[in-house]
């Protein structure tokens, strides 16, 4: 009986710490035509979206896109201009489904979207709570 029980609570203290939680964020979506040159140019470049991340990062990453590795890497934001790091999302067509996942290595926990691939850029950041912010400009860091 006592290896039953013992199996049973190592079990439950495994689940416990391989457990990850999904990270409740905020959607933005900004509907505004492109203004800059850059931002017309950008918009040219057929069936692709550009993922930002920005504000709010201070830990290893692990990024998926349909269970495709993007990226495996430790970001922090750089204070002079709210920057971490970025990728490209390329598709073939619209109407497929882009699922993006990413993991945070310190937290265990994880943010899942499908990609909306109506817009040109989605920038990933953390103010007071995670927020991903759709648009059409493209945003050069400084």
């Amino acid at each position: 009986m006592k290896p039953i029980l013992f199996l049973l609570a190592a079990l439950i203290a495994f689940q416990k710490v391989n457990a990850q939680d999904s990270i409740r964020v905020l959607r933005q979506y900004e509907n505004d035509r492109p203004t800059t040159q850059l931002d017309s140019v950008f918009n040219i470049i057929p069936n692709a979206v550009y993922i930002s991340f920005d504000e709010g990062f201070n830990d290893s990453v692990f990024v998926t896109v349909n269970n495709v590795i993007y990226m495996d890497e430790y970001l922090k934001t750089d204070e002079s201009n709210g920057y971490a790091g970025s990728f490209v999302i390329t598709f073939k067509d619209s109407a497929e489904t882009e699922d993006l996942k990413i993991k945070f290595a310190k937290t265990n926990r994880y943010i899942e979207e499908k990609v909306n691939l109506k817009y040109k850029a989605l920038h990933i950041r953390k103010l007071d709570q995670w927020l991903l912010t759709y648009t059409s400009h493209f945003i050069m860091p400084q």
